[in-house]
């Protein structure tokens, strides 16, 4: 593959074309800054209309009120983050939806903004809308969590990395360490970014560069990236990496699971099927003929068909040493999917073709955009089992720290046990408590006569899953355990009761789960009385 003479200087396309070219460009950006104003809102408003956060926002706040340089499933920026906005609006969640899918926004504009220095505007501005069929970027936002940033910071990172080999500048290299940096803070599946990034440029990128330039600009993006990285690289190694365990757990292969391989194809399959209506967006201007580029063109193609090939090719890999694969994490591959799809493929974005796809576009954004609406407001009404968004979580909060204070005469300082519940109460109680979190949290109908783990794991309070406190603690402060009294019963299970002989047994709370369902929330729970 040819590439350019160093240095790797282009011009932006807008400023090399003619006037009719960049009046277009400029009508087409005005237009996807608006959309992506417009589209935050809309989500953000849609995503308000859950009564209850989802799972992931419970529990990055439940994190988040500690400030801890890292937590037992995850790296931290995600819950800093998630707990910053909350503080900002007092008792409502709409800070947090909204950080989503503003991150969302930025990421978008960085598609478009490579996306405009390799094809024609609108095929730019294509290649960007058809983003708006890919559901990991709609509903699932609203589940803000450490996927949700990671999608911004893989964007991020794509679009400063193309950057700096075209025009290398050392402000490009920098920002390419800092946003690889801050990937790797939301997820370490960030390295399945790295690694094809650093093989590009070794093999393409440099090749008609000095030894030193080959080596110096990766030295300097990975060095950025350890300074932002090395706070939480610390503490991993001060608790003995327990993100490590946690990861190696959720990733090893059942033993009844599928073959490798055919787990991975499974997962491409699923990925496949999540960017079909990207592609029915596309399919009215594509041409499917291959597009001819100029030098500096194709150096950025090749380059963008590493990024976003190469990460997914990594996951395969990873299938087949015997990792499970998950759906969720296909998040962050496909940003630029759609532009990808375009710069191999001529595109006759004009006329009766540009209408086609803004009304495919429109239909799939409107329709995902209702239906997501829909499942909000009355999705608990047609499934056998509710949705978490739809648990009472309010309504319990309000019950139990009243009760705690008309018993004790102030709040409980410590809610614990099922994390879920915990959570739940921790979130929406003012003053807000600690939460003394169990291992994982029992899912609705949980039948333990199937479950194949310890029974235990859904309810026992862990100090490795909540480092910040633990028994002795719990017990000096006081405050409430809490339970799923439909699993374990209404009375304290005995091996919490021989571990908290203190707790005083109440009866069972049954608040009716929202969303139209007609099932109640039972939870068991007992009282810790303050040591003082």
């Amino acid at each position: 593959m040819s590439t350019l003479p160093l240095p790797l200087r282009a011009t932006p396309l807008s400023l090399n074309r003619p006037l009719q070219h960049r009046d277009v460009l400029g009508v087409c950006q005005r237009l996807l800054v608006s959309w992506l104003m417009l589209r935050t809102a809309a989500w953000t408003l849609v995503a308000w209309t859950q009564p209850n956060p989802p799972l992931d926002v419970v529990e990055w706040l439940a994190w988040g009120r500690e400030l801890q340089l890292g937590y037992h499933k995850h790296p931290p920026l995600a819950a800093w983050i998630a707990e910053g906005l909350f503080r900002l609006t007092p008792g409502s969640f709409v800070g947090i939806y909204f950080v989503g899918y503003a991150s969302i926004g930025l990421a978008l504009w960085c598609v478009w903004n490579l996306a405009r220095q390799l094809v024609p505007p609108r095929s730019a501005l294509a290649a960007t809308l058809c983003l708006d069929g890919l559901i990991y970027l709609g509903a699932a936002v609203a589940e803000f969590n450490n996927q949700v940033l990671l999608v911004a910071f893989w964007t991020i990172a794509i679009e400063r990395f193309h950057a700096a080999v075209l025009q290398d500048r050392w402000r490009d290299w920098i920002l390419t360490g800092l946003a690889l940096g801050l990937a790797l803070l939301c997820k370490y599946s960030a390295l399945l970014l790295i690694v094809p990034l650093l093989a590009w440029w070794l093999l393409v990128g440099a090749r008609n560069g000095s030894g030193k330039r080959r080596w110096t600009r990766p030295a300097l993006v990975a060095s950025v990236a350890l300074i932002v990285f090395l706070p939480h690289l610390v503490w991993l190694i001060q608790h003995d990496f327990p993100t490590l365990h946690y990861a190696a757990q959720r990733t090893q292969s059942d033993r009844d699971a599928l073959d490798p391989r055919l787990a991975g194809l499974v997962f491409l399959g699923s990925q496949a099927v999540r960017l079909l209506p990207v592609v029915l967006i596309l399919w009215p201007i594509l041409r499917w003929t291959r597009r001819q580029l100029d030098e500096t063109a194709s150096l950025s193609r090749s380059l963008l068909t590493a990024a976003v090939l190469g990460p997914v090719a990594l996951h395969l890999a990873l299938s087949l040493i015997g990792l499970r694969l998950r759906d969720i994490w296909g998040m962050s591959l496909w940003t630029f999917a759609g532009l990808l799809l375009v710069c191999w493929v001529k595109t006759e974005a004009g006329g009766r073709s540009w209408s086609r796809l803004r009304l495919l576009w429109g239909l799939v954004f409107f329709v995902s955009l209702g239906i997501t609406l829909l499942g909000n407001v009355y999705g608990s009404a047609v499934r056998a089992r509710p949705m978490r968004v739809h648990c009472p979580g309010q309504l319990l909060a309000e019950e139990i720290t009243s009760r705690y204070r008309q018993r004790f005469g102030v709040a409980p300082a410590i809610i614990a046990g099922d994390w879920w519940l915990a959570g739940n109460v921790a979130c929406h109680a003012s003053p807000r408590p600690m939460v003394y979190a169990s291992r994982e949290p029992a899912y609705v109908g949980l039948d333990l006569s199937r479950d194949r783990g310890d029974p235990r794991r859904f309810l026992s309070p862990d100090p490795a899953a909540s480092p910040w406190t633990n028994d002795a603690d719990f017990r000096q402060r006081g405050g409430v355990l809490l339970w799923d009294a439909t699993t374990y019963g209404e009375d304290l299970p005995p091996w919490l009761a021989d571990r908290f002989p203190e707790a005083q047994n109440q009866k069972a709370l049954a608040p009716r789960y929202l969303g139209g369902s007609s099932a109640r929330l039972r939870v068991g729970w007992a009282l810790l009385p303050p040591a003082r």
